[in-house]
């Protein structure tokens, strides 16, 4: 994944948690932004003491600072690899027990060293990305300071995006399943094997392709393409 996605104003909260089964869920601070970048504030969707959207830093290891915390330069951990959710230390407590949704409308990726190219993708109805994710809880040694931290998860490249990202693709629940909504959130269950099917590539749903400038620069210098659904 590119590390770059955004949340639209435009966006139907009630309609997507609807969708995913999660009703009554109160978001008076849902976080809008074009372009969330890493290290950057987002929204994501818990269950601890009941559905919640909180702030998070969108990159999972952090360390602490003399009034705060501030993102682990050591380690890129905005994105978590699949293949490495059960086997790093830095993960796998998390990917356990404390999983997330991170709601969306569109994300950019971009391949190759040289004539990169950079792609803004989104779901023909404009909306309802549900990015599989996983968080953390953290507490300031010394100020008592609560935050929390969140990762993408990226699963191998899918074929069909073989030309925008060849090796990942970030995990997309699939939005009209409540139930792999409920139990990716539950942190009653533990047992990760549960989810392995959902680790694997897969198009729920259809994309929308469209070639721009670059990250943060939506300018199109291209035509929009469709991207279908396996």
């Amino acid at each position: 994944m590119c590390g770059q996605f955004g949340l639209a104003e435009a966006f139907n909260w009630s309609k997507f948690t609807k969708r995913l089964g999660l009703n009554d869920i109160d978001a008076p601070g849902l976080r809008f932004k074009d372009a969330f970048a890493p290290t950057n504030t987002i929204s994501i969707i818990t269950q601890q003491d009941g559905y919640q959207v909180r702030d998070a830093i969108w990159w999972l290891l952090l360390e602490e600072t003399k009034t705060g915390f501030k993102a682990n330069a050591k380690y890129a951990t905005f994105n978590s690899k699949s293949s490495r959710l059960t086997s790093s230390p830095v993960t796998k407590k998390a990917f356990k027990q404390t999983r997330c949704i991170i709601p969306a409308t569109h994300f950019v990726e971009g391949d190759g060293p040289k004539g990169k190219r950079y792609y803004h993708l989104l779901k023909p109805d404009r909306g309802m990305i549900a990015f599989g994710g996983i968080y953390r809880a953290w507490t300031h040694s010394k100020t008592g300071e609560h935050c929390f931290s969140a990762s993408i998860i990226t699963l191998p490249g899918h074929p069909k995006l073989k030309g925008i990202h060849k090796n990942s693709l970030p995990l997309m629940l699939p939005i009209n399943q409540p139930e792999i909504a409920h139990d990716w959130l539950s942190p009653l269950i533990q047992d990760t094997q549960r989810f392995e099917s959902r680790l694997q590539p897969v198009l729920y749903e259809s994309l929308w392709a469209l070639p721009i400038e670059r990250p943060g620069s939506p300018t199109p210098i291209g035509d929009t393409f469709s991207i279908e659904a396996d």
